[in-house]
């Protein structure tokens, strides 16, 4: 017998592929390619030089994975089981997110782990999972950090798709300077007191929450 895939639906990501039949799958290369879901979060791995698409949960992509890869691996499926008390699991949001793709990056530098989103390329955070933080209360582990800019991430994947998706002028423009450029580059928006806002919101809400599940040190503003 013949058999024939069909495929019912547009691909997730179809607008970052514009010269793409947004049915086409794959890319329409099949050998080469593989694509589960349409959505991703990326994990570059220095050790070797590839990209490992995140799976919650999925011992498979851990093969072969570097130190730096297996730590954001672990890292993204503790804040995946255990989503916050409010019942928000911000790494689920991230991959099943349509039309967004979050590139995370080893960050050899201590204490400036950051998110920055972008509107035309895949958004960015970077990471290092080797150094605890001092903090004046005590010490937070690498995984508080992770789970700050996780936080700023779905922040700014929401604030996105409200952006885009409201039609009063007015009000998405009120959206954009208040929570989307925020969290672009700070090169190109230096000196905001909305990131200070969100550092704070942050702070306050899913790190602490983050640390007290963990038996770790919170603090009780950015600074």
């Amino acid at each position: 017998p013949t058999l024939i895939s069909r495929f019912y639906s547009l691909d997730p990501l179809a607008k970052k592929y514009s010269d793409i039949s947004p049915y086409a799958f794959v890319a329409n290369n099949p050998i080469l390619f593989v694509d589960s879901d349409g959505r991703e979060i990326i994990i570059k791995d220095p050790k070797t030089n590839k990209t490992i698409i995140y799976k919650p949960n999925d011992a498979s992509i851990k093969e072969g994975a570097g130190e730096f890869a297996l730590k954001a691996i672990e890292g993204l499926d503790y804040l995946y089981n255990n989503a916050s008390a409010k019942g928000v699991n911000r790494v689920q949001n991230l991959v099943e997110a349509t039309d967004f793709t979050v590139n995370i990056i080893e960050n050899l530098r201590p204490f400036t782990d950051q998110f920055a989103g972008s509107l035309t390329e895949n958004s960015t955070l970077q990471w290092n999972p080797y150094i605890a933080y001092e903090i004046p209360t005590g010490v937070q582990s690498p995984i508080i950090s992770l789970a700050h800019e996780i936080d700023h991430a779905n922040e700014f994947l929401q604030a996105i798709n409200a952006y885009y998706n409201e039609e009063d002028y007015d009000k998405a423009d009120e959206i954009f300077s208040t929570r989307v450029a925020p969290l672009l580059p700070e090169r190109a928006y230096p000196g905001m007191p909305e990131r200070m806002k969100e550092e704070n919101r942050v702070t306050k809400g899913y790190e602490t929450e983050t640390a007290k599940a963990l038996g770790q040190a919170t603090r009780p503003d950015y600074n």
